[in-house]
């Protein structure tokens, strides 16, 4: 049995040996592959420069969307340096790079619709109030950034810091008790018409609800103040219209005056 399967073993090689010799190599066949590559790289950049030359692809419509405070003409203004140019050749961060400049923008994002549009998204700063410098309005945003003057009439709807000191250093308890009450409660939020800093140490007075009631805040755990101050508006016994003040220093205690 070993002996026949040694000689067929050996009649299997001499098969493969021979199978090997049979084949010839074909130069024409490496030719034509080199020639085909060839071929096709021509033409992929043929079409590319096409693409990157054409009129079919240049820029000529720009819309913009995510506007609350800025106009339209503020936006397509920078951009219409675009207009004319290819698509695909655009440089899309340079301009997002000049957009993101302007006051009240946050983030921009340009996206390419073929053949020739491109789509600006504009992310606004989420403002939160007014501040009341003595001689002007400048709105700040909700991460306590100063934006710029106000632009449009809805803008004037924020409520109101105003400072009794000439200086900035207790502007941010102002608007951490903001930024606390439009995460806690927005129906507190939308109900306090001015906060004021008053005092050497910045205690916050908040103006609240139509007649403006005075809501003694005082500093730090704004979470806990601004749900007491929501319950205490909403509890059925208490006429919080017949409030003339609210103190709510005092931690688990609310002190307040009538009319």
């Amino acid at each position: 049995m070993s002996i026949k399967i040694q000689k067929y073993k050996k009649t299997r090689q001499s098969f493969g040996r021979a199978e090997r010799k049979t084949r010839k190599h074909n130069p024409w066949r490496s030719f034509f592959n080199l020639v085909g590559v060839a071929v096709a790289g021509f033409l992929f950049w043929m079409i590319i420069s096409w693409i990157s030359s054409t009129g079919f692809f240049a820029v000529d419509k720009i819309t913009v969307s995510g506007l609350n405070y800025l106009t339209q003409e503020e936006i397509i203004k920078p951009m219409n340096k675009a207009k004319g140019l290819n698509i695909f050749r655009l440089k899309a961060e340079d301009f997002e790079d000049e957009l993101k400049k302007l006051p009240y923008v946050k983030n921009v994002r340009i996206y390419r619709e073929l053949p020739s549009e491109l789509h600006v998204i504009v992310k606004e700063r989420e403002l939160l109030a007014l501040v009341n410098t003595g001689s002007s309005l400048i709105a700040v945003d909700i991460e306590g950034n100063l934006v710029a003057p106000p632009r449009k009439g809805n803008v004037y709807d924020l409520p109101i810091i105003s400072k009794s000191g000439e200086d900035n250093k207790n502007l941010h308890q102002a608007v951490d008790f903001l930024r606390a009450a439009k995460t806690f409660s927005p129906e507190v939020y939308a109900k306090i018409s001015e906060v004021k800093l008053s005092g050497k140490q910045g205690d916050i007075y908040a103006f609240v609800d139509n007649s403006a009631k005075p809501v003694l805040v005082g500093r730090d755990n704004y979470k806990e103040k601004i749900l007491k101050l929501w319950l205490l508006m909403h509890r059925e016994e208490v006429d919080f219209k017949s409030f003339a003040s609210v103190d709510l220093r005092f931690a688990g205690k609310v002190f307040f005056t009538r009319i």
